[in-house]
């Protein structure tokens, strides 16, 4: 009976038999914070401070008594044994790939965004093996089926044909063509899933500046502010305390703002003093290391030409069109959700000022590439509803696409672009900081994310990988563990942030 009952247990959670509960709300994940588990889900039979987040996933909460009182929340994964019995899933590499791999080492899942990740690969693999169980179920039933009607005698064999073409193969009588055919149904269902290339078409304003924008006033937020200058006052001393800013950045209009930090993320082209109308100033002047990584390093420039046109009229599916002029590749935003959609891609030396043409010029001359390419020499060409072209090198705001190392220049000039100056008040970012992500988005991001945890850290926060955009793969290495002390010294008292490889004494 006791087995019964455990066994009922068991499968309170539908027909979920792993021990690992029923599919996760991925929608409860993203709205539920471990604060609220904690005050409303009691302690789990596991004990050490575990609740109950969503599926196989647990929160471990612990309080600390020491420094300011707070909580910390760690994601750990749990399969019920029966009813008086859970144990801990051993995994790894979940953060990269959210992917379950057994193994001998033991990681947390250490933000939303990984413990999402891994749900759906988790849920998904579960839908597959427990659709290829009832597929295996089915045909061993229709294989006992066919083995009992050997047994009885057969009607007339009706006369012999052959297939038709439309027809799927013949059926064998093991059912093992059958079988394939449910596998291949079952494989359908991540059909929608194509990793091969991915591209963000909506733009990064809803994906990382919106994002990263939430909880800041938007008064506090100012656009089409140009800055002229960045002045780093010569104060005494290094604590903010006495409420001395330590910094001016002032604006081409004569507008002053007041900080203690200032992150620089300008273009290199911008850094360059490419133009006058946006150039910007440092007094105390930038280090020598700094202005000669500035000067070494290249900016480059790549156009594009894109166009909208009535209907396609190249190869809908394909992602990439290559054309024997050098001077253009295409890629088609149709197959992308972008009805219509073309774009030419103009790298240099062309792209860098498309030989004197005019917008006019240079998208005719793309068209007319599009009609040779399509054979459409005779054929009317739909109507063009839309179309742009791109001078990245003449906007004074840019000064060019990317950046990337010139002959004569190395790594180490990227990492002296990439340092702060002034006592560390001035840190920069931008894709020309980044080794690991130059030229590219998630350069700019990981370098301004590595500048703003940093100015926090000196401020005395304690940020978390769960505060940034992207969570674990939001910097390109890992925040240190702070532990925090009272200081012993007579008369002191004070709370203060060590790292967790100091010693408290």
């Amino acid at each position: 009976a006791a087995a019964k009952k455990e066994k009922a247990d068991d499968c309170k959670s539908g027909d979920c038999d792993d021990g690992l509960g029923p599919p996760s709300d991925l929608k409860a994940v993203l709205e539920k914070v471990p604060e609220e588990v904690v005050k409303t889900a009691p302690e789990g039979p596991m004990g050490n401070g575990n609740r109950h987040f969503t599926g196989p996933v647990w929160v471990r909460a612990i309080e600390r008594t020491h420094g300011p009182k707070h909580w910390d929340f760690y994601f750990t994964l749990w399969r019920k044994v029966n009813s008086k019995k859970y144990e801990m899933l051993k995994f790894e590499d979940c953060n990269g790939t959210g992917q379950y791999v057994p193994g001998k080492s033991e990681k947390v899942l250490r933000s939303k965004t990984a413990l999402k990740r891994f749900l759906e690969r988790f849920e998904a693999s579960r839908r597959k093996d427990r659709a290829k169980a009832e597929a295996n179920a089915k045909a061993k039933a229709k294989a006992a089926a066919e083995k009992n009607s050997e047994a009885k005698p057969e009607p007339a064999a009706a006369a012999p044909r052959t297939p038709s073409p439309a027809e799927s193969p013949a059926k064998a009588a093991d059912g093992k063509r059958g079988k394939k055919r449910v596998e291949s149904e079952i494989e359908s269902d991540d059909d929608d899933l194509d990793l091969r290339d991915g591209l963000v078409v909506g733009g990064y304003h809803d994906l990382v500046v919106a994002t990263a924008a939430e909880d800041i006033p938007d008064e506090r937020i100012r656009l089409s502010t140009p800055a002229a200058s960045v002045i780093v006052r010569d104060v005494p001393g290094e604590s903010d305390a006495d409420g001395e800013y330590r910094c001016v950045v002032t604006s081409k209009q004569g507008e002053e703002f007041l900080c203690d930090y200032v992150v620089v993320a300008l273009p290199l082209g911008v850094l360059q003093g490419r133009s006058r109308e946006s150039e910007v100033s440092f007094d105390p002047p930038l280090s020598r290391r700094k202005r000669s990584a500035i000067a070494a390093l290249g900016m480059g420039t790549e156009n594009k030409v894109v166009l909208r046109f009535e209907r396609c009229f190249w190869p809908a599916k394909a992602r990439f069109l290559n054309c024997t002029d050098q001077r253009y590749r295409f890629i088609n935003m149709h197959a992308y959700g972008k009805p219509g959609v073309i774009v030419a891609h103009v790298a240099p030396p062309f792209g860098e000022g498309f030989a004197g043409r005019s917008d006019d010029q240079v998208k005719d001359d793309v068209i007319e590439i599009l009609r040779k390419m399509m054979k459409m020499v005779k054929q009317p060409t739909p109507a063009l509803l839309d179309w742009q072209v791109t001078r990245w090198a003449e906007d004074p705001w840019s000064c060019g696409a990317y950046s990337y190392m010139r002959v004569g220049s190395d790594e180490d000039d990227v990492r002296a672009l990439g340092e702060p100056e002034h006592g560390g008040r001035v840190l920069f970012a931008g894709e020309a900081c980044s080794l690991e992500g130059a030229q590219c988005v998630h350069g700019a991001v990981i370098t301004g994310q590595l500048a703003a945890v940093t100015v926090a850290m000196r401020t005395g926060a304690t940020p978390t990988m769960g505060h940034l955009l992207g969570g674990d793969v939001g910097l390109s290495h890992e925040l240190p563990n702070f532990e925090w002390v009272q200081c012993k010294e007579r008369g002191c008292g004070k709370w203060r942030r060590l790292p967790a490889w100091g010693d408290p004494e």
